[in-house]
Order: structure tokens, then C-alpha cells, then sequence
């Protein structure tokens, strides 16, 4: 989940991981895609504003993959659905959310042939620089 606060971060994996939803979880931008290429996972949970490569920079990239996960944004902005790609993009949420709701939402865009779905949660450092 790339998320301003890596506190919110781990705690959104870990209910993440309690509703049997496997999650590795991710500071930046550039390790979410390192990840991505070194495994397959049905959902990316992201933020927009990271330091470094930011969201809208994950998305862009994404675009170009054939092969992706469906991304769902998180962000305490307020963020037009034209700015980013809907092929790429499933489904912005707005913080704060609902932690049920956001559960079956991912557990929804969540591959259904998996009984354990598979996501990557992001979020930085609150402290980091760039």
C-alpha cells in the first residue's frame, strides 16, 4: 500500500492478512515495482504522493505492462478519475475509509480462482526525504 504513514501501512496489511488475504508490504514506489516483477499479485494497493517515484509514476508504468495487477488507490487527496488510466486503475478511495469496506473491496478486484488473494501493500516512510 503506498501510503504516507508506514504505521498505517503495516496496519492495513496485517488486517489484510487476518481476513486471509495475503500481503507483502513495500515503502516506495520503485520497490513495488521490483516486486511486481519478481512476483504475481492480484491487487496493488497504492498512495499518490510517495517520495521518489510517486503513484501517478506507478500507474503511468503500469500501463505499459501486460500482465498487472488491478490497482486500487488510496489517497487523502482529491483526485479526478481522468488524471489517472482506468485500464490500470480499479478504484480510488478516499482516506479515511472504512476498514471492512476496504477489505471487500480488495478481496472483490482479488483474483476469485485463489482462496488466499494476493496483494501488494505499499507505503513510505512518513520521514523519508525523497
Amino acid at each position: 500500500m503506498a501510503e504516507d504513514d508506514v504505521a498505517i501501512g503495516r496496519l492495513v496489511s496485517v488486517i489484510l492478512r487476518r481476513s486471509q488475504i495475503e500481503c507483502d508490504h513495500v515503502v516506495t514506489g520503485h520497490q513495488a515495482l521490483e516486486k511486481l516483477r519478481e512476483k504475481s499479485y492480484d491487487v496493488l494497493v497504492c498512495d499518490l504522493m510517495m517520495p521518489g517515484m510517486n503513484g501517478y509514476e506507478v500507474v503511468r508504468e503500469l500501463a505499459d505492462w501486460p500482465h498487472r495487477p488491478a490497482v486500487v488507490i488510496v489517497s487523502a487527496m482529491v483526485v479526478r478519475p481522468d488524471e489517472l488510466d482506468a485500464d490500470v486503475v480499479k478504484l480510488i478511495i478516499r482516506k479515511p475509509f472504512d476498514m471492512d469496506t476496504f477489505v471487500e473491496v480488495v478481496r472483490d478486484l482479488a483474483t476469485t480462482e485463489r482462496d488466499c488473494p494476493n496483494v501488494l501493500s505499499m507505503a513510505r516512510r512518513r520521514d523519508a526525504a525523497s
